[in-house]
């Protein structure tokens, strides 16, 4: 499994937010919906083998909404249909008195920090993996020359850097700084070129679908 961390601000993906195009919250949904887009998204199918976790840093209650390539359903390319399932999940969770909930077809939402997410990854992929944590860095290695296990998480920052405590439960994995180009690119088209990437190295472990 391929694992996308997407850390945002606590923002709301509000109906009327897609629909007015100066909306505050417009511009972090965009960006978003379009790293949910390069995640997933192959000419005529959904990656089955990619999991994509939203994880929303609050001063009050951190949260984490999670979109699982094998179940999803409902899930279009475009910024409407992923703005709309993502507030779905944050209004039913909200609503609930329970700390996780199932929203629609192939997305759960559930309270808990950034090593939170992390223990449920390693619950899903067996406590004694090794996995290895990759997040962008213009010091770090070129994406191209790195060895990918099938267990490879991703991490980004879409609002700034990552915060003290973020830094601090990235530290407890075995982590490696990725560079992508002599110059800062857009997250989405990172993603798109790990996955270009990894599905030419692992053809027909990685690209089923």
């Amino acid at each position: 499994m391929r694992f996308f961390i997407f850390i945002l601000d606590d923002i709301k993906f509000r109906k009327e937010d897609l629909s007015k195009p100066f909306s505050p919250n417009r511009e972090m949904i965009g960006t978003f919906a379009r790293c949910v887009t390069a995640a997933f998204f192959l000419s005529h199918a959904l990656r089955k083998n990619v999991k994509v976790i939203a994880f929303f840093r609050s001063t009050e209650k951190s949260y984490a909404i999670v979109f699982d390539g094998k179940k999803l359903k409902y899930l279009g390319p475009d910024e409407r249909s992923i703005g709309i399932l993502t507030s779905k999940a944050q209004i039913k969770l909200k609503n609930s008195e329970k700390s996780f909930i199932y929203s629609t077809p192939g997305i759960v939402a559930y309270y808990g920090s950034l090593n939170d997410v992390f223990s449920r990854i390693m619950r899903t992929v067996g406590e004694k993996t090794k996995i290895k944590v990759f997040y962008p860095n213009l010091n770090g290695i070129l994406f191209k020359d790195i060895n990918y296990s099938s267990n490879s998480i991703f991490t980004f920052s879409l609002n700034s850097t990552f915060t003290v405590e973020e830094q601090k439960t990235l530290k407890n994995f075995d982590t490696q700084g990725i560079t992508f180009a002599e110059r800062e690119i857009l997250v989405d088209r990172m993603v798109f070129l790990l996955n270009n990437e990894i599905d030419r190295r692992h053809d027909k472990t990685f690209a089923k679908y």
